[in-house]
């Protein structure tokens, strides 16, 4: 039975369907509204979250405060609940939380500038398979199969995410979700017999915390694939700080000096054309990097050629 809290109200939303396209689902499985899902547990709290909160001071006045901070705590309460269960129990019952779909804002970090990039190399080749490294909660793993329209293995080493990820795509039979470390992973898709007459795009975003694999998924890439394009995330866009990227300390921050050189000789480098303030989402930056049998590839109009490595 549901609890005393106040009822559900109506709440428009951005129509996943418009961005990404609707999954396949069976009979035993609903079809995406065209309103953006509720949180169950937020919906609960919707007195206290979706208004300023009323409080009356000892001296007779009435003092409001915004709700970010009521917000923030009821987040932190369910993540400190979950946490001490089992991981894979943990991404089972987050399921049941659809706000978490919409992580960091939408596919790719929320940033239209950084989708339209995507959609643009789409436009411009077939590629015969996607990689994502790092799935987090699989929003932008939806958004890569839409668009690219070709197999999407994506990369998780999280087991709570990895939970959460495996059940949440099912639905969608052109994506496979590996649970492990991206470069073992990587090596084994890249022996594979098809990998050196195929074509790929790679998304790497499996850097966080003190395991930065990145230069090593590079290498892979480039030792697997003649025909490749890789964006990274996180990454320095030179010349335009409002772009944010990850520093991780010595020789660990993302920027050109931390590619593998040697092993990406004749590559080309690419930046946003899009300007920081003209981005959306979390403005994070970006680099596209492309072998040289693809470099004509990423010649599209969303894009600005930096140089050949």
């Amino acid at each position: 039975m549901r609890p005393p809290w106040p009822p559900r109200t109506a709440v428009g939303g951005r129509c996943h369907g418009s961005e990404l396209g609707h999954p396949p689902f069976n009979a035993r499985r609903r079809p995406r509204t065209t309103s953006k899902p509720r949180d169950t547990f937020d919906t609960h709290a919707t007195g206290a979250v979706n208004a300023l909160v009323e409080v009356k001071c000892p001296v007779g006045r009435h003092v409001r405060f915004r709700s970010d901070g009521v917000r923030q705590l009821l987040g932190k309460t369910y993540s400190g609940l979950t946490n001490r269960l089992p991981p894979d129990l943990a991404g089972r019952i987050d399921l049941f939380r659809p706000s978490l779909r919409d992580s960091w804002g939408g596919p790719l970090n929320g940033q239209m500038r950084r989708r339209e990039i995507v959609r643009d190399l789409a436009r411009r080749a077939q590629f015969d398979q996607v990689i994502e490294t790092g799935t987090y909660r699989g929003t932008s793993t939806e958004f890569l199969s839409a668009v690219f329209g070709a197999p999407v293995t994506s990369i998780e080493a999280n087991p709570r995410l990895f939970s959460y990820c495996s059940r949440r795509l099912a639905a969608w039979p052109d994506i496979t979700v590996e649970f492990g470390d991206s470069r073992a992973i990587l090596r084994r898709v890249a022996d594979g017999a098809s990998a050196k007459s195929e074509s790929v795009f790679a998304y790497l975003d499996a850097h966080w915390e003190e395991d930065l694999p990145l230069s090593k998924e590079l290498e892979i890439i480039a030792s697997g694939w003649s025909r490749a394009v890789a964006m990274i995330d996180d990454f320095q866009v030179p010349g335009d700080d409002g772009y944010a990227f990850d520093d991780y300390g010595p020789r660990k921050a993302l920027t050109a000096d931390y590619l593998p050189i040697a092993s990406l000789s004749g590559w080309s480098i690419l930046y946003p054309l899009a300007a920081s303030q003209e981005e959306t989402g979390a403005r994070r930056g970006c680099c596209v990097l492309a072998s040289p049998e693809m470099s004509r590839v990423v010649q599209v109009p969303s894009l600005r050629f930096d140089s050949t490595l």
